[in-house]
């Protein structure tokens, strides 16, 4: 999709020339606590698409005020998540359950962390997760943890409700919430909505993307023990995927192991389907097999309701076995734009650490049109071995997420702590102008945050996760607090002096437009020496559920 350019602001003029002046190029709107239902914790997870587009510069160069126009959906969470509401399979990779078929103790959920993570603080990182998955083993529709709003209550007779997104340009969400019987059914998403079990990831009015679960074995336990194609909804007809072939046909059972499938976004350009998610591989079975990968088909020249016609694609440089050497437990393409820019994440094996993390290295590819390799974010915020998660992008190929903010070593450590951020890629149809906004380059979102004033709204907030963002440049995201505002603007200041509580807090960035009135600048936080170190009373759940919660993959 190729954008009309428009006229360097100031802003995007003063950023380039970086002088010396502090000031933020987002301001953060707290989500009105009049939206939802007071919880522990609250998340922004997902923004509403221009109505329509104010102009190619967005909200850097049309005054969005508060960012009211575009809805937001918000999530909470009581106790930490346990097993994803969102995903096919616990972790993104545990295709045989094996990790939570067992609730007499926490102990397959510390041998998981053990094997994939290395924390040494893995038995009280797999207690907190056992305290939800306890309550959800027998019942997991008489524990409501997860909910959902947008302007109100989501899905009031379902159970643990998630939101991927925004039908269109509306303001009705879709995504999926539990019944009896079923971890997962989907919402908002036409023929999907009708499945026992299904998952909406995407769905842009016209065209629909997720997955179609069956289930293998029930037993007592008959939201465990499913597989699941990737599906989509094209020209009203619901379309089931099949499982990768390189190397004959994929079983639906094979060693214990369930196969998956999964589409994320969808795209038709040029009269050719390109769909984004992952798939299954019978030639990678002797490892976890859930590989990156792009679906296409030219309706043109095949059936596009037959499976066998569709292309199957895995991305190159993030499949599980690469040289030899197990690298990656999973990948996923986690989104793609109207550029057919996609990105997505691979997560390396426990056993395969880079600079001391297990990390989710992030990715992008270029063109899904051409060749289909990763193209890792590398430099800068991107340091060697930083993990995180790329969650949505739009179509100024501006990607945000979530990336590791300290470099200490995880594997015999302890998490790191992450923040959000912003890329804008310089790749197929970047808009230069908007592009240099950023100065070219990623950035943590506390650094876009920064005007320089400990008594600023902005000051109250450090932004910890960035899960989506529109054309316009607004963000949904997620942010712990410090009411009245942070003793310093520095990365890791205090809360009062390190005895006051932070908080979770759904939040939106909305860009800023210089009025003339100062020199608007990016300039980074700084970080304090020696590191902070927080009472327990000011941390406790909150952020350690951020770190959990956070790492879900949106599209």
């Amino acid at each position: 999709m190729s954008h009309s350019s428009f006229k360097l602001t100031l802003l995007a003029a003063g950023i380039v020339a970086a002088t010396s002046a502090n000031a933020a190029i987002y301001d953060v709107h707290e989500v009105d606590a009049a939206d939802y239902v007071a919880s522990t914790e609250n998340y922004g997870v997902a923004i509403q698409k221009p109505v329509p587009l104010v102009g190619t510069g967005g909200c850097f160069e049309t005054d969005c005020g508060t960012g009211s126009a575009y809805a937001i959906a918000v999530e909470t969470r009581n106790t930490e998540e346990a097993i994803s509401y969102r995903e096919e399979v616990p972790f993104a990779m545990d295709l045989s359950f094996s990790y939570v078929d067992d609730v007499n103790n926490s102990d397959d959920l510390e041998a998981y962390c053990f094997n994939e993570r290395g924390y040494d603080t893995c038995e009280d990182w797999a207690k907190r997760k056992y305290v939800t998955w306890s309550k959800e083993y027998s019942d997991f529709t008489a524990y409501e943890n997860a909910i959902a709003y947008v302007n109100g209550k989501v899905g009031t007779s379902a159970t643990n409700t998630v939101v991927n997104g925004f039908v269109g340009i509306s303001s009705t969400p879709f995504g999926n919430y539990s019944n009896t019987g079923a971890w997962a059914v989907g919402f908002g998403g036409g023929d999907f909505d009708l499945e026992p079990q299904s998952r909406v990831w995407f769905n842009d009015g016209t065209n629909i993307g997720g997955s179609i679960s069956s289930k293998v074995s029930d037993g007592d336990k008959p939201y465990l023990y499913n597989s699941s194609k990737a599906a989509l909804q094209y020209s009203g007809d619901l379309i089931s995927l099949n499982w990768g072939r390189y190397d004959g046909d994929v079983s639906e059972e094979e060693d214990d192991r369930l196969a998956q499938g999964s589409i994320r976004a969808i795209q038709d350009v040029g009269g050719i389907i390109y769909a984004v998610g992952f798939n299954t591989y019978r030639d990678q079975r002797s490892t976890n097999d859930i590989a990156a990968t792009v679906f296409s088909i030219d309706p043109s020249a095949k059936d596009y309701t037959v499976a066998s016609n569709w292309t199957y694609t895995r991305v190159s440089g993030t499949e599980n076995e690469i040289s030899s050497d197990y690298t990656h437990s999973n990948s996923v393409v986690t989104d793609l734009n109207a550029n057919l820019v996609a990105i997505g994440e691979a997560k390396r094996q426990g056993n395969a650490p880079e600079n001391g993390a297990a990390n989710n290295r992030l990715f992008y590819i270029a063109d899904v049109s051409g060749s289909k390799t990763a193209s890792f974010f590398s430099g800068g915020i991107f340091f060697n071995g930083a993990g995180g998660t790329a969650a949505a992008i739009n179509n100024y190929n501006e990607v945000v997420g979530q990336i590791d903010a300290e470099t200490s070593r995880e594997v015999d450590g302890k998490q790191r702590r992450t923040r959000g951020y912003i890329n804008p890629l310089n790749a197929n149809n970047t808009e230069p102008t908007r592009r240099a906004i950023f100065n070219n380059q990623a950035w943590l979102l506390d650094d876009l945050t920064n005007d320089g004033s400990t008594t600023s709204n902005n000051n109250q907030y450090r932004i910890v996760s960035a899960s989506d963002i529109n054309d316009d440049g607004v963000i949904a995201a997620t942010a712990i607090k410090c009411t009245g505002g942070y003793d310093t603007t520095s990365h890791n200041a205090y809360c009062g002096g390190g005895n006051q509580d932070e908080t979770v807090v759904a939040v939106k960035l909305v860009p800023k437009i210089d009025d003339g009135s100062s020199d608007f600048t990016i300039t980074a936080r700084s970080t304090e020496t020696p590191p902070v170190e927080r009472s327990g009373g000011s941390l406790g759940f909150a952020l350690l559920t951020v770190l959990g919660f956070l790492s879900f993959r949106r599209k």
